[in-house]
This record gives structure tokens, sequence and C-alpha cells, in this order.
């Protein structure tokens, strides 16, 4: 039974534990960075709306292994876009600098790369990421700024714009 819609601050970063039977949903994210730690044991999430990966990521990751057991046993997911008043070089290296950012972070907390997704959206678009811990499915929508869909579906079968 759905309890609640949960959608996370944009405005600030912002983090919840999302129970089963609740959804989440991170917000428009573009060049903010969305995040799920999930315990598919637990049936359990933490999810985040962050302005960049080191204002609050590791401290994200310590309380989900702290409330959920060993980073190994937890999925996670990623997700952003970059902002089209950004200059494109400038733009591209922040996208990828928060990425690695992100991901070492995870990997210093000892999450297993198989268990960490992550995708991101091209120049001039946003994403939102939405999560369902009853079920352990995380969805992801891509569009552009004029609000047409340019993808829609699974986070894990969604493509990644900048590598």
């Amino acid at each position: 039974m759905l309890m609640a819609v949960i959608e996370l601050n944009q405005a600030e970063p912002s983090s919840v534990i999302v129970e089963s039977g609740d959804i989440v949903t991170s917000g428009a994210l573009g060049p903010c960075l969305g995040v799920v730690i999930y315990s598919r044991k637990a049936r359990q999430a933490y999810a985040a709306h962050l302005i960049v990966a080191d204002d609050g990521l590791e401290k994200l990751a310590i309380c989900a292994i702290a409330r959920f057991g060993p980073a190994r046993n937890l999925r996670a997911y990623l997700t952003g876009a970059s902002l089209e008043s950004i200059a494109e070089q400038d733009t591209t290296k922040c996208i990828l600098d928060d990425r690695a950012i992100a991901q070492e972070i995870l990997r210093m907390q000892a999450f297993d790369p198989a268990k960490v997704h992550v995708r991101w959206g091209p120049r001039d678009a946003y994403t939102i990421l939405t999560f369902d811990p009853a079920i352990g499915e995380a969805t992801l929508d891509i569009k552009d700024y004029q609000g047409r869909s340019i993808y829609a579906g699974r986070f894990e079968e969604a493509p990644t714009f900048m590598k």
C-alpha cells in the first residue's frame, strides 16, 4: 500500500529515509546530484538531492551503512545533468569531476562497483530519479528544458550522455 510520495527539496541539499510503501523523487536535477542508497533486505533507502557530490554524500553513505549493514550489500543510484547557462567546457569538467568524486566516495566506503549505477543526462537537460523501495525499482526521466522527454524508463537501461 502506497503511503506517500516524497519529493526532495531542490533549493538546498536534503536527504530522507524512504520506507517500503513510500516512493521518493529527486525533483529536477541539473546540475545537482540525485542519490539513492538501497537495502534490498530492509526494503528501505536513503535518498538525497545534493548540490555537489562532496556536499553530504559521504555522510549519507555512512548513515546507510550504519542502518543497513555492509556497503557491499547495498545498491546505489546516482544521476544528474548539466546547466545550459554554464560554458560547455566548464560544464563538462564539473560534471565529470562530480561523477568521479561521487564514485570515489562510494568506493572508499566499500560499495561494490557493480552495484553502483550512474546515469547522466545530456547538456541542456535535467533528470528526475524516482525510487520505490518496496520493489527495489529505480526509474529515470530525462527531459530537455522545454519539458520534452528524452528518456523515461528503468534506471539501469537509461543511456548515459556524459562518459
